[in-house]
């Protein structure tokens, strides 16, 4: 692929690329003569992608299998890797007609209009003029509840791993001090977030059940893990339970709130941190 960015450079168009690999295109259906590539092709023109469509791929144990597939190329670095998306897939279980989509990219209005690729962008990501700059966040903290009773090292470990991980996706780069952190020797130790991260402990479901509502009430984030996130993996097991379940009755494992300090320790005070 990136051999064939610098190729392409080189060609005067117009053309198709076709035969692409079915790594580089996970939402495309695979050839019927050759299950190695997609059905998919690309307009180009003066060395430019100006658009590409593609047979949607609609069997949804391949789909699965390329979500997995992308999702560790995501895992190793490769950021334009396809997250995985397991609710599209429960979608395709369902069934999903034979369909062809094409799409034509920014850069057809570029080349037409002779500009940069940033003035064709229809809806360019710009800030209003008269958009005042956010206020600057008092002191935030980050507090994890997790219920002691009968639960294993391994399990209190795993829920403040789901909580911590939930907290970072919601409010993203917003949490770090910078990217990376340097030794005197020149190596790079990744990310520093400004925020600090208590865990304390209970041995009540109940407690961490009030602590959820009263956390909502104020306005603060708030993540919680059950007994049934940690029994199963199946998205669809757990909705379905948690759907049947009346809230006074739900097991919580652990409950994360994230925002104001001093709002965070006045809803914890009376809980001792985890030891």
């Amino acid at each position: 692929d990136l051999l064939w960015k610098q190729l392409r450079k080189s060609l005067a168009g117009p053309g198709f690329l076709i035969g692409v690999p079915a790594y580089m295109e996970p939402l495309a259906k695979r050839s019927a003569e050759d299950s190695r590539i997609v059905e998919r092709f690309q307009v180009l023109l003066a060395g430019s992608e100006m658009g590409k469509g593609f047979t949607e791929l609609n069997d949804p144990v391949d789909q699965a299998g390329r979500f997995e597939h992308q999702q560790k190329l995501r895992e190793q670095g490769d950021e334009e890797a396809q997250m995985n998306d397991a609710s599209y897939v429960e979608a395709l279980e369902y069934g999903m007609p034979p369909a062809f989509g094409f799409g034509v990219s920014e850069r057809l209005f570029s080349f037409l209009e002779g500009v940069p690729v940033r003035e064709a962008q229809i809806f360019p990501l710009m800030r209003p003029k008269d958009s005042a700059p956010a206020k600057e966040k008092g002191r935030q903290s980050a507090i994890a509840v997790v219920q002691r009773n009968g639960l294993e090292p391994w399990q209190i470990l795993n829920t403040v791993a789901h909580l911590s991980a939930e907290l970072g996706i919601r409010e993203g780069r917003q949490l770090l001090t910078q990217d990376s952190m340097t030794t005197a020797d020149g190596t790079h130790i990744p990310m520093n977030i400004k925020h600090a991260i208590v865990i304390k402990e209970t041995e009540s479901a109940a407690t961490l059940r009030e602590l959820l509502a009263s956390a909502k009430s104020e306005g603060l984030h708030v993540a919680a893990f059950t007994r049934e996130m940690i029994e199963t993996t199946n998205d669809r097991k757990i909705i379905e339970h948690t759907g049947k379940t009346n809230f006074d009755e739900i097991d919580m494992l652990g409950v994360l709130i994230f925002g104001d300090s001093d709002a965070t320790e006045a809803l914890t005070k009376d809980l001792k941190r985890y030891s």
